[in-house]
């Protein structure tokens, strides 16, 4: 499950544009042959070009405090990752549930996903694409940005191996929908080191489809030789 919800409002936001309502209205008359005095804007480095932090810390305290993060159009609060990032695996995921990266029974499952590799929650590093739950489906743009800061999270990092749990995080890591990712290792080249993907059902789909914990149960296998070799 990736990002969702919005249509109803995005369908409500296109019938008000086709009626024409979305344009202001002013009682005042007015001149429109007369010129508009040009005003100077100040020009400032956007979102994208501002270099970004260079240590793990103080990329994270960055993180999750910028005021112009993609998240903030949803939320003041941003989710923090959890784990060891030392620990030499790097899991993404694609978005927190409230006020933890996991809800109670997805924890226990990835708890015993990790189980299967030899790991517990010491051995991991938990983060999100995005560090808030997803109120309305980002923009393209917005999307690339979390993809970008995602790719620098892990760069500083620097795991051995990422484990990508679903399509919002495999699309953002490999640029392939999970159906084609899965199932691999995918090398990722990210400046200034490289690092391996693997991409898997997140826990929560896993308790939706019990069916579909024996190939996650295979691309952990897969994890697991990464780590090892």
């Amino acid at each position: 499950m990736g990002f969702q919800g919005g249509n109803a409002l995005a369908s409500a936001l296109d019938w008000w544009a086709e009626a024409g309502i979305d344009t202001l209205v002013d009682e005042t008359p007015r001149n429109w042959l007369a010129r508009t005095p040009q005003r100077e804007v100040p020009t400032e480095p956007s979102p994208a070009e501002t270099a970004l932090p260079t240590t793990l810390e103080a990329f994270i305290a960055w993180r999750i405090s910028a005021p112009d993060m993609p998240e903030r159009a949803w939320t003041p609060r941003l989710i923090a990752p959890e784990g060891n990032a030392a620990s030499g695996l790097f899991v993404l995921i694609d978005q927190p549930d409230d006020d933890a990266l996991l809800a109670p029974a997805e924890a226990r499952l990835f708890e015993r996903m990790l189980a299967a590799i030899g790991r517990d929650l010491g051995a991991a590093y938990l983060a999100p694409l995005a560090h808030a739950r997803v109120i309305v489906p980002p923009s393209s743009e917005a999307r690339a940005r979390l993809a970008e800061l995602a790719l620098h999270h892990i760069a500083l990092a620097a795991p051995r191996m990422v484990l990508a749990l679903g399509d919002a995080a495999s699309r953002a890591l490999t640029g392939l929908g999970l159906a084609e990712a899965r199932g691999s290792l995918r090398a990722v080249n990210h400046l200034p080191g490289n690092f391996g993907v693997i991409a898997t059902h997140h826990p929560r789909f896993l308790l939706d489809r019990p069916a579909m914990k024996a190939a996650s149960w295979a691309d952990l296998q897969l994890l697991k030789g990464g780590l090892s070799s």
